[in-house]
């Protein structure tokens, strides 16, 4: 429950959650799932030749970044709050979406911590915005698949209205 997650997959999450689960509103108050669209202007060599290069490249950003946050712990933990602070002010932060709340404080804080010691040079106020929308874009979707059940079913029944076949459990006067 205290682990935060990055995991890539052609097949959403949210999506295998409600195929087995008919309401799983507290696992999708734990996701923040953002979807990637494909670029029109996609260059299969420039991907193959920068993607390419993970197979081989391990990272070595870790090093510095640990030992930053090692060494100033309480600067980063007031980092940390500060940051929450606004993200809960900026997406209207409800108590059952803390997760989300975390999940964008850590991202951006460790953001600008990373970029801080130059490992990279990403501006971090567009990433807090796409934080922002997708907790609200989130927040949205979620509530069109929590709505209640009796709400489903009679808009499934109303849309289905002339395919219904009713039966009132008496005796069929022609075969008794």
């Amino acid at each position: 429950w205290s682990l935060g997650l990055v995991t890539s997959s052609n097949r959403s999450i949210t999506d295998s959650l409600l195929s087995i689960k008919s309401f799983p509103e507290g696992e999708l108050m734990r996701i923040l799932e953002c979807q990637i669209k494909v670029d029109p202007k996609d260059d299969a060599t420039w991907s193959k030749q920068h993607f390419g290069r993970l197979l081989n490249n391990y990272g070595h950003g870790i090093e510095p970044y640990s030992h930053a946050l090692v060494s100033q712990l309480p600067m980063i933990l007031n980092k940390m709050q500060t940051v929450q602070e606004s993200v809960d002010k900026a997406a209207e932060i409800r108590s059952t979406e803390r997760y989300w709340s975390a999940m964008a404080t850590i991202a951006i804080t460790g953001g600008t911590i990373a970029k801080t010691l130059g490992l990279h040079d990403i501006p971090v106020k567009p990433v807090f915005n796409y934080a922002i929308n997708l907790i609200k874009d989130t927040r949205l979707r979620n509530r069109e698949y929590m709505f209640d059940s009796d709400e489903y079913l009679g808009g499934f029944l109303q849309r289905h209205f002339n395919e219904t076949l009713v039966i009132n459990g008496n005796k069929d006067s022609r075969t008794g």
